[in-house]
């Protein structure tokens, strides 16, 4: 399990024995207080009556108060997404996942395109339940997009060409599974690679490896988020694959 999920784990216990223990407290009191006041002679039934409004008032107020702390403190205890080092990532277990649909982004895809990854997409594409492999890569015919990439990823990104020329010699030796392997280019500036299986399940997930400006990917983290531990997250990620799919522009066969 992941440190930081333990840690929070821990503080919410914390905070939980706390809260009660001062709620507990003030519950003593505000009996005490309400014991006292029923029991002075020299108060007439309404005194009596705004005590113990009030006493009541005080409680209630507590405890709503506490849920509503709760609920806004919710998400700084909470870890939606799960993080990765890329070494611990492994690809298969990932894709093996997907029933449905599997879409890809990225600026090469090196290790995805090459090996005995193509043997796993070759897996994917054969299961009958997959209806649908997308892959988007890094447009390698703009020079000025290959240049920023560059640039942003501190690496020779000459390999852009041949992963591009890999999946398409990938694709023509497909049999009746070729029509459902679709691949195109992209010409902006990437800020993620993204793997997203069966985003229209409620059993969809999310990989991500944000790129960090002149940082190798051997520094980066990736990252992993169930669609069911934070929808809207996924949605916005989802929309944002989409609206780059239809951008892009189909790769030349």
């Amino acid at each position: 399990m992941d440190s930081q999920v333990i840690k929070d784990a821990i503080r919410s216990i914390f905070l939980d024995l706390i809260i009660n223990i001062i709620s507990d407290t003030i519950a003593i009191i505000l009996h005490e207080k309400f014991v006292e006041l029923i029991t002075l002679k020299s108060l007439d039934p309404f005194s009596q009556l705004l005590g113990f409004i009030g006493t009541g008032a005080i409680g209630t107020a507590f405890v709503f108060g506490y849920k509503i702390f709760k609920k806004l403190s919710g998400p700084i205890k909470e870890t939606s997404i799960n993080v990765y080092h890329r070494r611990n990532v492994k690809l298969e277990d990932f894709l093996n996942k997907a029933k449905e649909q599997v879409h890809i982004f990225g600026i090469a895809l090196e290790e995805t395109l090459s090996g005995e990854y193509t043997e796993i997409l070759k897996k994917v594409l054969k299961s009958q339940d997959i209806k649908q492999v997308r892959i988007l890569l890094s447009n390698p015919d703009n020079e000025q997009l290959v240049n920023s990439i560059t640039q942003l990823v501190n690496t020779d990104m000459t390999s852009i060409n041949g992963s591009l020329s890999r999946i398409r010699d990938f694709k023509a030796k497909l049999g009746q599974e070729k029509s459902k392997l679709e691949i195109k280019v992209f010409d902006g500036i990437p800020i993620q690679s993204m793997f997203i299986i069966d985003p229209l399940s409620k059993k969809g997930v999310l990989r991500f490896e944000p790129y960090l400006y002149a940082i190798q990917k051997g520094k980066r983290r990736i990252y992993e988020l169930p669609k069911k531990k934070d929808k809207e997250l996924f949605e916005a990620c989802w929309e944002s694959y989409k609206e780059m799919w239809n951008n892009a522009n189909p790769a030349k066969e």
